[in-house]
This record gives C-alpha cells, structure tokens and sequence, in this order.
C-alpha cells in the first residue's frame, strides 16, 4: 500500500481466499486512489492547485474568473472561505432581492463542458436557508436558449426546497423534472451538496441530491420534449426571494465535473 489513503478492496472474492499474488486476484478487485502498473500497486497522482483534471469542468482552482464574462456578475468571486476539495470554490453574495440577481457564464476556455450522455455534478452550499434560488446553466447557446437547475425556496418553511431542471428554448420553456412540491427537500445551511444530474442519449434527465456521505436525499427524472442543439456553455445565477428573506448572504459553488461520459 503506498499510504493509509489508499485501498484495494475485492468485490468478487472473500479475503481468505485472495492472496493478491495472481493476475485474477488483481482483476477481481476495485482500486481506489491506486492504479496498477506492472501488477504492482502504485499511488494515483494527486491533482495540485491550478491543474485541471480530465474530469472537471471548473474546481476554481485557477484561482480566478478568466474563462468567464462576468460583465453581469459583479458580486461572484473565486475564494478560499468555504470549499468541498482543494484550495479554491466560487462564491456569490447577492441581497434577497430578484431584480438584484447575477449571472456568470463561460462559453469556451474550460476543458469540459456537460454535454448529452453525461453524467455531471456541481457541489453547492449556503450560509442560510431562507430565500436563496440560486441556479447552474448548462448547454447554454444563449439568453432564450439553455437548460438550468433551478434551487428555489419552498412553501414549506426555511430549509425546504424543490429543485427543478428546466428547459428553455425558442420553442417554449419545460420542467423537465422537479423534486416535488412544499417541503421535498429539506437543504440545511452552512452544509454541502452534491448536485448530480444523469444526461441521458434518449432525453431522459435525473436528478439526485446527496449530502456529503453521498446518502440520496432526494431525486426526480423526466424526459425532454423539444431537445435543444449541442452547445459549449456553462453559467451561474446568484438571486433570492424577497418574499422569504432581507439582506445579504452567501452561496458557493465548487467543484463542477464530468463523472461519467458516454461517447
């Protein structure tokens, strides 16, 4: 083992009957945070400050907005107070106040972009639970037309939320699936989550909300109508409900990646 990290774990055979001194040994087991070079187990090399790996869309790591226009994002910043992984996450502060909202978009520059076939996830958090709605576009072609994730405020209480993804199009705007009504999701402050969004080849969407154990706290699915044409886009959206919250607060993005991509 190359440290206390690193496992290798079998899913097909019991301990004692793995000696790990076979090929079959090898190929019966799952790495995690090791690799195999020779039949020998060797660490994976550790992503550093300022890499991207071929996974990641955005980790911020980079230190700074470059590959976004932020003409309309004045209040995002790239910063170290509040991060799932690594040294840098995306922060917004932004007051309860619609017409207040802000929007950060890159259209090219990153070394991925989500696109039909994948699956995708971004990690959000925030410093109340009271009338954020904050939302992630993806696909974005332009202003009338992309998809987004949509967090919005529920009618059952602080803490409650239905997050929706929606299409919106030339053609019309959809719901494609939502987690529910009042009170479906119950989303604590100054906590992280996984957003994971499953992009099927058939316009079929899935959505899943996981803590930071990777427990599924809630889900929706729904097809697509009207697909919209491929595009290279991504953005963000710092905005809140007046009718639920007054002053200012904070949301954080972070680490924004492709987990699985069918060709």
């Amino acid at each position: 083992m190359s440290n206390d990290n690193s496992r290798f774990t079998s899913d097909r055979r019991p301990l004692d009957r793995a000696t790990w001194s076979e090929t079959e040994d090898w190929e019966a087991g799952v790495a995690e945070n090791l690799d195999i070079d020779s039949g020998d187990l060797v660490a994976q090399r550790l992503t550093t400050i300022g890499e991207t790996p071929d996974t990641v869309v955005d980790n911020f790591e980079t230190g700074d907005l470059s590959r976004y226009d932020t003409a309309s994002g004045g209040n995002f910043s790239v910063t170290p107070n509040q991060v799932i992984n690594g040294a840098y996450s995306l922060e917004a502060d932004f007051e309860y106040d619609t017409p207040n909202q802000k929007n950060i978009f890159s259209m090219s520059g990153l070394a991925n972009y989500p696109k039909k076939g994948d699956t995708f996830s971004f990690w959000y958090r925030a410093n109340s639970s009271y009338g954020e709605k904050p939302r992630v576009f993806f696909n974005y072609i332009d202003s009338d037309n992309y998809y987004m994730i949509g967090i919005n405020r529920s009618n059952g209480g602080p803490n409650y939320y239905k997050v929706r993804v929606f299409r919106i199009g030339d053609d019309g705007s959809e719901i494609i699936c939502t987690t529910g009504g009042n009170g479906s999701w119950k989303g604590n402050a100054n906590t992280w989550y996984e957003f994971e969004i499953v992009w099927a080849t058939d316009d079929v969407f899935e959505l899943y909300i996981k803590d930071i154990d990777g427990v599924v706290e809630a889900s929706a699915s729904g097809s697509d109508s009207s697909p919209l044409p491929p595009a290279e886009g991504i953005g963000f959206n710092a905005s809140g409900d007046s009718a639920y919250g007054a002053g200012t607060t904070k949301i954080w993005f972070d680490n924004f990646q492709i987990k699985n991509r069918v060709e």
